[in-house]
């Protein structure tokens, strides 16, 4: 686990002659070089140094060299739940892991004959492979329980002698049932008898979490059993009923849900990785309240509406990064400064597809996203490596100063367009992601 330094956690005010001197030196150089003749490659180069100059400035522990114990299969776009539990059980665990990313609309012949020889030809994720046994695990649940008992040094999830969390992962079959009736099967008959069982799932819920001292699902400091299995649930159900059912589970009948919720967003291994943020859940609404409808893609007027207040919302949702995008780049904590380099990481290494993607004549999701277009490719690539550069100067002194920038149409909306395709947690994690629209907007607006 990497630790930030704490000198290098100082407010951004820090002088010249403060924590962060070398640190500002070293980014500011990469400005002065960029108006020299310099090949897109060489570009890369150049900021992929100052990435590894800036991540070993910022950190005391190198991350454990130590081999995976395991393989994780799992969704390619974070969107399964099952998945999510699985994944949050190992980074809560601290156990050592690799992934592999299944494609469940075109699943590669590989993992089928892997799975038809474990006894589950259906293919279905999660599933795990023990590297010790080439043993390997599906089903959601019963990985929870081989990783309990195969690896007995690592955290405990599961309860012991805690009469009230024990309650609650008890509980979590009849929820899960009451919930998914009235959520995935509202348009069938018996709809408002399924609302009503929902909100009674509800209302149990919310007794058996008041007896909890620290309003996590475990009744202690830390995460349990309980509250892996249903967080990847109750974070769908937090950021999209209020459109898919006009029903919210936060900040009305239900106080220890809503303290729960609180809880859970403090928990650095689910929100640095595994938690899906507001923007990309709500973004996303309009295509699940497609692929959920009884009577096709077509939409009813009713939800025809809901979908586009939807998507109004997760505009607003950018708006509102952008309007706060100096506050968040001027964070210093260590999980902003991860964060931010995590971002950078992934520009880094994936610049290639997400040019292609923010430049296609053609696309596969989110059509009604105008992209750029494909001659505008390298003035795509020159925002990217700008934003690389801003991230990596945030919270520094020379993160407050920005080159004169001759406005852009092009960089613009390529800031936008790569903003609003930005999936947390397919593509970073929700810290990460913030940090990065955050990046994105401000020169979006730089450039406007």
């Amino acid at each position: 686990m990497r630790t930030v330094c704490l000198a290098l956690c100082l407010s951004a005010a820090a002088t010249s002659t403060g924590a962060f001197a070398p640190l500002v030196r070293v980014v500011s150089s990469w400005t002065t070089r960029r108006g020299a003749a310099t090949s897109s490659a060489d570009a890369w180069t150049q900021l992929d140094a100052e990435y590894q100059t800036v991540k070993t400035a910022t950190t005391l522990d190198d991350e454990s060299t130590a081999a995976p114990v395991l393989t994780l299969y799992r969704d390619t776009n974070g969107w399964c739940p099952f998945c999510e539990r699985v994944w949050l059980s190992l980074q809560v665990k601290g156990i050592k892991y690799e992934e592999k990313l299944v494609n469940l609309r075109d699943k590669p012949e590989w993992f089928l004959k892997m799975a038809e020889e474990a006894g589950h030809p259906k293919g279905l994720v999660p599933a795990i492979k023990l590297a010790h046994s080439g043993e390997v695990i599906f089903e959601s649940l019963d990985i929870l329980e081989r990783l309990e008992s195969d690896f007995p040094e690592a955290v405990a999830l599961k309860p012991k002698n805690n009469p009230d969390s024990e309650a609650l992962v008890e509980f979590c079959p009849d929820f899960m049932n009451a919930s998914a009736s009235f959520v995935y099967g509202r348009d069938d008959e018996g709809s408002e008898e399924k609302k009503a069982n929902f909100f009674s799932a509800l209302d149990k819920l919310d007794r058996l979490l008041s007896a909890s001292p620290s309003g996590l699902m475990s009744c202690t400091d830390t995460i349990g059993q309980a509250d892996v299995m249903m967080v990847p649930f109750l974070e769908r159900y937090r950021y999209q009923l209020p459109y898919q059912a006009g029903v919210s589970i936060v900040g009305g009948q239900w106080p220890n849900i809503d303290r729960w919720c609180e809880a859970m967003d403090s928990v650095p291994e689910y929100v640095n990785r595994v938690k899906g943020d507001e923007y990309s859940w709500v973004a996303v609404v309009s295509t699940f309240m497609k692929m959920f409808n009884s009577n096709g893609t077509s939409l009813d007027p009713a939800r025809s509406l809901a979908a586009d207040q939807a998507d109004a919302k997760a505009n607003m949702l950018l708006e509102s990064v952008a309007d706060e995008a100096s506050t968040i780049l001027g964070d210093t904590s260590e999980g902003a400064v991860q964060a931010r380099l995590e971002a950078a990481h992934k520009l880094l290494t994936n610049h290639g597809p997400i040019i292609r993607d923010a430049t296609a004549a053609e696309v596969k999701s989110q059509k009604e996203l105008e992209r750029v277009g494909s001659d505008a490719e390298r003035e795509v690539e020159e925002l990217l490596q700008e934003t690389v550069m801003s991230l990596l100067q945030a919270g520094t002194d020379s993160g407050s100063v920005t080159d004169s920038r001759k406005p852009s149409a092009v960089k613009a909306r390529a800031a936008r367009v790569i903003s609003s395709r930005l999936c947390a947690p397919r593509d970073m994690g929700s810290s990460a992601a913030k940090q990065l629209r955050a990046a994105l907007l401000a020169l979006e607006r730089e450039y406007s």
